[in-house]
């Protein structure tokens, strides 16, 4: 009866401190985010960096199979797809001939570091509200991303546009929290799970902006009333 007792507390302690790892983790995330950010923006030629951001994602997926083993492999993963998110942004900067520093980048992420810290906070002193805490945050962010992808598009700055992938970046980590937190799943897998989503929006965004919106032509998404013409041309 000790025993069970006591794995019961040890329970108990690892569900408390959840709060606080996907907290830290997505603090790393964002540090990570913006070094490599900066590196490949600096090393990278204009699509270098989605290309050797993609290749850093791929070589995530047997780090993230082996976390089914050991847990270091889920934490490995999520090093590797944050930095992996700096990469594929640099190709938008790099692309567009724009100079980004690290000032504006630090400024760009106070917001999403603030919100992390309020979710944090709620979520670990007052855990009965955590659904409403995560869902509150995940509206905030879109409303976030709304406004900043509007000062994106009027001004121009590498403030907005970076402050842009960092909310967007930060979401993942609201809906981890949402979802892994006060419960018996693994709060790293669940991280790990995270980072490559984060990736794979990120990097969509990146695509979509550097192609100007030519990457959507190959899922018919454009009107069909644009291909019947060509059909009855082709049977004259």
């Amino acid at each position: 009866m000790k025993k069970v007792s006591f794995m019961k507390k040890i329970n108990q302690i690892s569900i408390s401190l959840k709060p606080v790892v996907v907290f830290l983790f997505s603090l790393v995330s964002v540090g990570l985010f913006v070094a490599s950010t900066l590196f490949a923006t600096a090393a990278c030629g204009r699509y270098d960096g989605l290309v050797l951001g993609i290749i850093l994602m791929l070589a995530a997926i047997p780090l993230q199979h082996w976390g089914s083993k050991t847990q270091i492999g889920y934490i490995l993963s999520f090093f590797v797809n944050s930095v992996a998110n700096g990469f594929s942004v640099s190709a938008y900067y790099n692309s567009k001939g724009i100079e980004i520093n690290s000032t504006d980048m630090l400024r760009a992420c106070v917001l999403p570091i603030v919100l992390l810290f309020i979710v944090y906070i709620i979520v670990q002193f007052f855990p009965k509200t955590k659904k409403y805490a995560c869902i509150g945050a995940v509206a905030l962010c879109f409303v976030a991303l709304v406004v900043l992808l509007v000062l994106w598009i009027r001004h121009k700055a590498p403030l907005y546009s970076f402050g842009f992938f960092a909310v967007l970046l930060s979401l993942f980590y609201h809906c981890v929290a949402g979802v892994t937190v006060n419960n018996s799943r693994l709060v790293l897998r669940d991280i790990s799970f995270g980072s490559f989503g984060a990736f794979i929006v990120i990097s969509l965004v990146v695509l979509f902006i550097i192609t100007e919106g030519e990457i959507l032509e190959g899922f018919d998404i454009s009107s069909g009333s644009g291909k019947k013409p060509k059909h009855r041309k082709s049977k004259k």
